[in-house]
C-alpha cells in the first residue's frame, strides 16, 4: 500500500536525521541524511512514527537528555498544531523527558511518564554532532541561541543563493510573518544576508560562502545540504495516514476526503518540488489512485532527503 510505503520512508528518514545529529542506532546500511535537518519536525514526526518503531523513542529520550536547551518549544507547538488527534499531543512525552533531564521550559508542555534514554555502558550521554553539515540549524543555535535570527540563516544557507520572501520564511519556519520579516530586515542591515527593493522584498545568501566560512563537511559532492521543508510536509504525512485509517461510507467519500487534504495542503507539496496531480484530470472516485500516486512520490521525496 501506499501510505505503508510512506510510512516506512518517513521512518528511515527521521534515523537518517537522528545519526546526522549524532545519534546512533538503526540508520546503519541506509545512506547518509543529505539535507539540513529540522529539529522541531523531526521531534515532531518522531514521536508520531514511535508507534510504528518504538526505537525511535530512545532517540528522542537521548535528544531531550543532549538537545532539548537548543530546541524550540514554540515550533514544535507550531508544527505540531497542524496535526490530526490525539498525534497533536505525542511529542508531550518528549516534553516530559526534556523537563526531567533538566530543561524547564518543556515542563508545563509534559503529560505521560518520561522515559529513561539508553547512554551506554557507562551511563554518558553522547553529545550532539555539530561537525556534520546537515546539523547546520542546531549548530548555529549553539553559536547564537535558539530564534528565527539563526533559523533563517540557516534555511537562506539551505537554499544556495534563492531569493525567499518573510512571508515564505515563515511557511519554512513555522513562525510569524513579522517575525521573519524583522529578523531578515536585521539580518540584511548587518550584511550578514542580501536584500533587494522589491515588493515583497526577498533575502538569500550564497552558501558557497558560508561553506569556506563554516567549514561545512557536506555528506556528497552536492555542495552544502539543500533546505528541505520537513516540517511543512510532515503535517501532510500525519494526516494522510489518518486518513487512510479512516472507514469512509462510500468510495466517492473517501476520494473527497483525499482531494480535501490535497488542497489543504497544495502549496506545501508545490514547496517540496513534488509533481502534483490534476484534480480536473482524476475526478470523482478516481482521485483516490491520484492520491496513492502522489503518496508514492511523497514517500520517494522523503528517502532522497
Amino acid at each position: 500500500m501506499a501510505i505503508t510505503e510512506l510510512t516506512d520512508a518517513a521512518i528511515e528518514s527521521c534515523w537518517r536525521q537522528w545519526e546526522a545529529l549524532g545519534g546512533h542506532g538503526s540508520s546503519h546500511g541506509l545512506e547518509p541524511c543529505q539535507s539540513l535537518v529540522d529539529p522541531e519536525a523531526l521531534i515532531v514526526l518522531s514521536s508520531v512514527l514511535e508507534a510504528f518503531d518504538p526505537r525511535l523513542g530512545e532517540r528522542l529520550a537521548w535528544w531531550a537528555a543532549v538537545g532539548a536547551q537548543h530546541t524550540s518549544v514554540q515550533r514544535v507547538r507550531t508544527i505540531a498544531a497542524s496535526l490530526p488527534a490525539p498525534e497533536s499531543n505525542a511529542w508531550r512525552v518528549f516534553a516530559s523527558n526534556a523537563a526531567a533531564f533538566g530543561t524547564g521550559s518543556w515542563k508545563a508542555h509534559a503529560q505521560g511518564e518520561h522515559v529513561s534514554a539508553a547512554f551506554g555502558g557507562n551511563g554518558e550521554r553522547a553529545a550532539a554532532s555539530l561537525v556534520r553539515a546537515p546539523s547546520l540549524m542546531v549548530r548555529l543555535r549553539y553559536a547564537f541561541g535558539v530564534n528565527s535570527k539563526s533559523d533563517l540563516l540557516a534555511l537562506l544557507i539551505g537554499s544556495d543563493g534563492q531569493r525567499i520572501t518573510a512571508k515564505e520564511a515563515s511557511r519554512h519556519l513555522a513562525c510569524s510573518e513579522s517575525t521573519a520579516k524583522r529578523a531578515a530586515n536585521d539580518m540584511a542591515r548587518s550584511g550578514l544576508i542580501r536584500s533587494n527593493s522589491q515588493q515583497p522584498i526577498q533575502y538569500w545568501t550564497e552558501s558557497q560562502h558560508w561553506r569556506e566560512v563554516l567549514e561545512l563537511d557536506a555528506p556528497s559532492d552536492r555542495g552544502v545540504p539543500r533546505w528541505r521543508p520537513w516540517c511543512r510536509i510532515a503535517p501532510f504525512l500525519v494526516h494522510a495516514t489518518s486518513w487512510e485509517r479512516s472507514v469512509w461510507p462510500s468510495d466517492y467519500l473517501r476520494a473527497s476526503a483525499a482531494r480535501s487534504l490535497f488542497d489543504t495542503y497544495r502549496s506545501d507539496l508545490e514547496s517540496a518540488g513534488l509533481d502534483l496531480p490534476d484534480p480536473a484530470r482524476a475526478r470523482g472516485e478516481a482521485f483516490t489512485a491520484a492520491f496513492a500516486t502522489l503518496l508514492l512520490d511523497v514517500a520517494a521525496w522523503y528517502r532522497a532527503g
